[in-house]
């Protein structure tokens, strides 16, 4: 792949990769956030994937007078995460960046995160892939999170959680959550890109078991934090399972197809109970607004 940079790969200089769908109250407090970065070698591509708004949105970025340069690229259509964020891994190889930073549009970080973030990475063997602590709200809980483990029987990836900031530095684990990763161009290097297969859900899972086989491994490093909202892109938690059930499906197949008659039966009930408890979920919403609105009226 030919590259525009003549010293390509010299700097520490990061892309940051975001990928917006119908979420641009949330993007636009992510962009803001990293506006106020003490690290200055970096620079932002952010991916629309045909969002309704999207004429708009060019409009609406330069509104935020960013300090840093970025650029908009417009899909004509939704290509899927994977797909996108490939399109802005080449984008940056192309111009010889260092790093590549993906980012969820739902996150906020602090003024030295980015900092941090290739500080420890520099204690890293190169191609590496690393994840700062994800802290995040689940009720009245604030937990921190990040730390990825497979199941591989029933073929399910989770995320450990921890009720307060763990000490330990850096800590290598089977995968780390694609809701914001650091990795350099080795990887690229190495041919490894998104599987393409997964248009929404595990495809970051994916991602770093792909790597693993090449020697490249996650790490995660509890020094470094990003707080993640909830995401707004679907206004119904159900929504979600008409993306997650077949990639997780696919994942299974590509990654444990030795166990596919316990799988096979477990996935589909186990996605089926996730709806049931989602469904009166929103319902116990909606009644609770419903009789909050009754009460106003008298």
């Amino acid at each position: 792949m030919a590259l525009l940079n003549k010293t390509p790969f010299s700097k520490d200089n990061i892309g940051i990769i975001i990928i917006n769908y119908n979420n641009w109250a949330d993007t636009k407090e992510t962009l803001e956030s990293i506006n106020q970065s003490t690290f200055k070698n970096f620079s932002v591509l952010l991916i629309d994937n045909n969002s309704k708004d999207q004429e708009s949105l060019a409009l609406k970025l330069a509104k935020l007078h960013l300090k840093y340069p970025h650029w908009l690229k417009r899909n004509k259509k939704n290509l899927g995460f994977a797909k996108a964020v490939n399109r802005g891994l080449n984008f940056f190889y192309k111009r010889g960046y260092k790093y590549y930073l993906l980012l969820n549009n739902d996150v906020l970080v602090s003024p030295s995160f980015l900092d941090c973030l290739v500080k420890e990475y520099k204690n890293l063997p190169p191609g590496s892939i690393l994840s700062p602590l994800i802290k995040h709200r689940v009720s009245s809980l604030t937990l921190y999170g990040g730390e990825g483990y497979l199941t591989p029987l029933i073929a399910l990836a989770r995320h450990r959680n921890y009720l307060h900031q763990p000490k330990w530095g850096i800590k290598k684990v089977q995968f780390v959550s694609g809701c914001s990763i650091l990795f350099d161009y080795n990887l690229l290097q190495d041919n490894l890109r998104f599987d393409e297969h997964f248009f929404l859900y595990l495809e970051d899972v994916d991602f770093c078991l792909q790597a693993a086989k090449k020697g490249h491994y996650s790490y995660l490093t509890s020094r470094c934090l990003v707080f993640h909202k909830q995401s707004r892109s679907f206004k119904k938690s159900t929504t979600k399972l008409k993306y997650s059930f077949p990639s997780n499906l696919r994942f299974a197949w590509k990654h444990y197809s030795l166990f596919s008659p316990i799988w096979a039966i477990f996935l589909p009930f186990f996605y089926l109970k996730l709806y049931v408890h989602w469904s009166l979920r929103e319902l116990k919403k909606k009644a609770l607004k419903l009789l909050s609105n009754t009460k106003k009226l008298f």
